[in-house]
């Protein structure tokens, strides 16, 4: 399996065309058109119940995201439409990428399998 990088991922002409096609209430469909543009990934998600302290507590159920090569979370719901994240991709391996993957996302024993590809 090739290596991707965030670059990679992300172009402008994508983000307007996921703002352009999909319902903006609903995360997980956000995650899965990420999927198709990308080709793989595994969709997770979590709920606020059982995943406190994460910018989604008391403002959503839950959340759900895309999970690439077990590295790479890419969720244009939490940008384009809560406002509550700078970017699409967050990189698991990157300190640089820490803090915001907690306050996002939270604790990742939290998160569950919603759909493999």
């Amino acid at each position: 399996m090739s290596q991707i990088r965030p670059k990679d991922l992300i172009t402008p002409h994508w983000i307007e065309h996921a703002e352009c096609e999909l319902d903006s209430v609903c995360c997980t469909d956000y995650a899965y058109w990420a999927r198709e543009q990308i080709g793989r990934g595994d969709v997770f998600g979590f709920a606020v119940w059982d995943n406190p302290g994460t910018e989604f507590d008391g403002r959503w159920d839950g959340h759900d995201f895309l999970l690439v090569d077990g590295r790479w979370i890419v969720d244009l719901w939490s940008k384009l439409v809560a406002g509550i994240a700078e970017k699409v991709v967050f990189d698991l391996d990157s300190e640089a990428d820490a803090a915001d993957v907690r306050r996002i996302f939270g604790d990742r024993a939290k998160w569950s399998l919603v759909s493999q590809e």
